[in-house]
């Protein structure tokens, strides 16, 4: 409930007359109320200021893998660790026959089991790799034990920065005993084969789109140094890169290969020949009708502004080209008058290749382009 209340001022007004022989007379003013003094109106107080809420911490961006180098020699591992990540193993199933069966993953591989094993030396580290002879496929099959990078630790996909050429590097040999290629002294079994390997690998429906390898079965017990050059193109964007090593074996066959200093980096050895001419004839610096040797995955730039397009400079699987009825050579080959450059197929099937005039036969004689690994 509210309750009202009125506050009345009565001002009584003393007014005297004056009558007859008159007087003076004063009247009574009363002092007037003042109007009461406003209270001050307080300063506003201020609003404070709020702290400035921080922006969130975004989560870190992980670094885009950018190609497929890596290094390891396997120093980091220990017999402690649970496995050889980021190493995975994969093994494929055959009959006799050679038909699929099917296939199974170790991911990442075993440090010390089936497939894989860290070994560890008093100055030195590196791994055995050997086959699962748990798998009873080996009893009237194959076995394929496959031990192996992808890209990063991530695991994924090609991309257009990847795109270039690589090599390969690690060193190897066998062990002293129950190495890839001898026999098994319990059951005769023998002739099992091992490699280092690149693959590219489809990845809607995994066939192969890349695969260089070179052979470990033929080593020694002593350490040696192998090289693969490979080379990523365009058309393998979107796909599934390894590199490892592999053996295939039957019968528990034996399989093992140590392996140490695994490298993979960019590579490019761009060689540079010059080409020059005497009247109708080829000199390959310098030398008449001159021989050179290139390797698989190289570019090689020849060098023919001495003449232009007199004596056009073409390459070719046949020798003298067009002349001798073949055609002219044309996968990597880019350039001009003055300049041709090749960047060698890694996966070109001849080992040797001819280089000709297409205007003047026989220009080059009997020289070659030697393809090597």
């Amino acid at each position: 409930m509210f309750k009202k209340l009125f506050t009345g001022l009565t001002l009584v007004l003393l007014t005297a007359c004056g009558g007859g022989g008159g007087g003076d007379s004063d009247p009574y003013t009363p002092t007037p109320t003042p109007a009461p003094t406003p209270a001050p109106t307080p300063a506003p107080t201020p609003e404070p200021t709020p702290e400035p809420t921080p922006e969130p911490t975004p989560a870190p961006t992980p670094e885009p893998v950018t190609n497929v180098t890596y290094s390891d020699d396997f120093e980091a591992y220990s017999s402690d660790d649970a496995n050889l990540a980021p190493w995975d193993a994969y093994v494929n199933q055959f009959n006799s026959d050679g038909s699929y069966i099917g296939g199974y993953a170790a991911a990442p591989a075993p440090i010390a089991g089936d497939i894989s094993a860290l070994v560890e030396e008093e100055v030195n580290k590196y791994v055995n790799i050997y086959s699962n002879y748990q798998d009873g496929t080996h009893n009237g099959g194959i076995v394929e034990a496959n031990f192996f990078r992808e890209l990063g630790a991530d695991e994924g996909l090609i991309t257009a920065s990847m795109v270039g050429t690589y090599r390969m590097t690690f060193d190897a040999k066998h062990p002293e005993s129950n190495n890839c290629g001898s026999t098994n002294p319990d059951n005769g079994a023998s002739g099992a084969e091992c490699s280092a390997f690149i693959k590219v690998l489809n990845s809607s429906d995994f066939s192969e789109l890349l695969f260089v390898e070179t052979d470990t079965t033929e080593l020694t017990t002593e350490w040696q140094t192998l090289t693969l050059d490979f080379e990523i193109t365009e058309a393998m964007i979107g796909h599934i890169y390894q590199s490892g090593f592999t053996n295939t074996a039957g019968n528990y066959a034996p399989t093992g290969v140590h392996y140490d200093n695994v490298k993979v980096e960019t590579y490019s050895e761009t060689a540079e020949v010059t080409v020059t001419n005497q009247g109708n004839t080829y000199y390959m610096n310098g030398e008449i009708h001159g021989s050179i040797t290139v390797r698989r995955g190289q570019t090689v730039v020849f060098d023919t502004s001495a003449f232009g397009n007199s004596h056009p400079f073409r390459l070719s699987k046949t020798k003298d080209g067009t002349f001798g009825g073949g055609t002219t050579y044309t996968e990597g080959v880019s350039g001009d008058q003055n300049t041709l450059t090749w960047v060698v197929p890694t996966n070109l099937d001849v080992d040797t290749m001819y280089y000709f005039c297409t205007l003047h036969a026989g220009m080059a004689g009997d020289g070659v382009i030697n393809i090597i690994d």
